[in-house]
């Protein structure tokens, strides 16, 4: 037997929660309902580059300066003119980062990437950063990728990602293959 409840609103009685439905029991909601203040997972953004301009120093950590913003919600929370996402929001946020760069061939030249919070590298996991360090055979494209879950606990926390090579010379970055994405996790 179906029944329906046609009310325009519900009220609890006494304490802080209201249930619906019991345990096991699968809630549907029309495809036209609209859900309001519902978590989401923002604020969010992904950047990238509108050219190739950005070159990086060989032997010391370089902070990259994403200059293209492709998504971002609720916009003004990335800056193109730091490279630093913003979010005003404390929470879990899972950060991915990607770069390329072309090294040299000499034995040795190495390279890393890291997600940084306030620009300190994180005690956590893979913000130590994606690093690669081998002979490469000839000058050709090689990429960087990092992601984390990092924790930001106050309003004015940033997230930023830093490369560094060590190929003895300046490298451009193959800024088409370069991108950076941010979002809050429900929790």
């Amino acid at each position: 037997m179906a029944s329906q409840i046609k009310v325009n609103e519900i009220i609890k009685q006494s304490g802080s929660s209201i249930s619906i439905g019991e345990s096991g029991d699968t809630i549907t909601l029309p495809s036209t309902a609209t859900l309001t203040n519902f978590p989401t997972n923002t604020p969010l953004v992904q950047a990238g580059f509108a050219a190739r301009t950005q070159e990086i120093g060989s032997g010391s950590d370089t902070e990259i300066v994403y200059t293209a913003i492709t998504k971002e919600t609720p916009s003004g929370k990335f800056s193109t003119s730091t490279g630093r996402f913003t979010p005003g929001v404390i929470g879990f946020y899972y950060v991915n980062a990607l770069a390329r760069i072309t090294m040299g061939n000499n034995a040795g030249e190495m390279g890393n990437l890291q997600i940084r919070v306030n620009g300190s590298a994180s005690t956590t996991g893979s913000t130590q950063g994606a690093t690669f360090r081998q002979h490469w055979d000839d000058d050709r494209p090689n990429s960087l990728t990092v992601s984390d879950i990092v924790e930001l606990t106050s309003v004015t926390d940033y997230i930023s990602v830093y490369i560094y090579q060590s190929s003895g010379s300046g490298k451009i970055l193959e800024t088409d293959h370069t991108n950076f994405s941010a979002y809050r996790l429900i929790t």
